[in-house]
């Protein structure tokens, strides 16, 4: 197997970033600006956001690895994963810290 062989796109991983950057989004603007109180928007909020959380920093590691691959271009899609993911991480672990 080789040593550079990753198994998921930039495309993908961008995607997913995006993914996860309008999930928290959506996330924020609720508990601060709608506050929806329903049972099913409630449910799906518990169910998603700490696998979401931890899925993050995973995608954080593939897009790290992609930019890599690509010689650190910074026309490529493991940098614009990286730059959505980084700032996305700084967000939420630094609301745990100020909270």
């Amino acid at each position: 197997m080789e040593k550079d062989k990753i198994f998921i796109s930039g495309k993908t991983i961008f995607g997913l970033s995006i993914g996860v950057l309008i999930y928290l989004s959506f996330l924020f603007l609720n508990s601060n600006t709608f506050k929806l109180d329903y049972v099913i928007i409630g449910v799906l909020q518990e169910i998603l956001t700490i696998p979401i959380i931890i899925g993050q920093l995973i995608l954080l590691i593939f897009a790290y690895l992609n930019f890599r691959k690509d010689n650190y271009s910074l026309r490529s899609y493991g940098f614009l994963s990286l730059i959505v993911l980084i700032i996305t991480n700084v967000f939420i672990w630094g609301s745990f810290i100020l909270k």
